[in-house]
């Protein structure tokens, strides 16, 4: 009896660390890493950003309601300026499904890439599919006070490291 208490003892910890190996948290950030910066510039289309600019985080944004402009430039900006980012492209936005809290669902890549080689919004697909109606977030709406949408938001952002 006292050695099937040991193997429990060994077997549960080694059950715990296989479950966790299963599943792929997606708010985890697991991407490449540069120091932080203190400024980060927004880029609504691919073709407004230099050449000189890699993508390194593609991620999709859940923001809860209540959120303005202005509280969505500043949380991905903050998000972006903490990974390293001094440049982010923002992408697609729809009404979420979820977001009683701010979250960013990473999606890669794992090594940078340069913008050039940008290749969309594809990244995130399963989970985008899944929300609701499109919600109109371009420059007019960007650090904009007055806009507040009254329902959670998922955005399609990348941040980039530029030379």
């Amino acid at each position: 009896m006292r050695n099937h208490g040991r193997t429990l003892a060994l077997l549960l910890p080694a059950c715990f660390l296989l479950a966790a190996c299963g599943s792929h948290d997606q708010t985890m950030y697991k991407g490449v890493t540069y120091p932080p910066t203190n400024q980060v510039r927004a880029a609504f289309q691919a073709s407004q950003v230099p050449d000189s600019c890699r993508v390194f985080a593609q991620a999709l944004m859940i923001t809860p309601a209540e959120f303005s402009g202005k509280d969505i430039d500043q949380a991905v900006s903050k998000e972006a300026e903490a990974r390293g980012a001094n440049m982010v492209l923002i992408g697609r936005s729809r009404r979420s499904k979820e977001g009683d809290a701010l979250t960013f669902h990473y999606y890669g890549p794992k090594q940078a890439y340069p913008i050039s080689s940008w290749l969309g919004w594809q990244y995130g697909a399963e989970e985008w599919e899944q929300q609701g109606e499109w919600v109109d977030f371009g420059y007019n709406q960007w650090n904009n006070n007055t806009v507040r949408y009254d329902y959670p938001i998922v955005m399609h952002v990348a941040f980039l490291r530029c030379q």
